[in-house]
């Protein structure tokens, strides 16, 4: 389950694909275009390693604990 982490919330643009990058602010791009990116929030988000960062439908930033890899068939 996803917990709320984030106090800014963003509104979203059709043809926008929208990210967390390194440094905890949402930034977001053109679907289809290279370059372009720009930065959405105003604010960071403190992140912690081993979780997954996005912008959820909210318009918030939200975290979920990153799964690891698939696990092997034994065979």
């Amino acid at each position: 389950m996803a917990e709320k982490v984030g106090m800014e919330k963003i509104e979203r643009a059709p043809g926008r694909l929208y990210f967390v990058d390194k440094q905890g602010y949402v930034g977001s791009s053109m679907i289809g275009h290279k370059g372009g990116k720009r930065r959405e929030s105003k604010t960071a988000v403190h992140r912690e390693k081993g979780k997954l960062y996005y912008l959820g439908k909210s318009g918030y930033v939200e975290s979920t604990v990153r799964k690891s890899g698939r696990a092997r068939e034994k065979g």
